[in-house]
């Protein structure tokens, strides 16, 4: 039994591994979340409270 969690935890991780190599080979969603990270570090935000009021819920 330990075997399964020791496998499940490496499986896991390739997954993981394999999808941060996908998003990092694509450019387009590299660019995405660049600019994404540099809005929020310019402070460029929307209040959670503000997205759900217009979302209603």
């Amino acid at each position: 039994m330990e075997n399964k969690s020791v496998t499940c935890s490496f499986w896991d991780r390739y997954e993981s591994l394999v999808e941060t190599l996908e998003i990092m080979g694509d450019e387009d969603l590299m660019a995405a979340l660049r600019k994404g990270i540099r809005e929020v570090d310019e402070g460029k935000t929307i209040p959670w409270e503000t997205v759900k009021a217009k979302r209603g819920r």
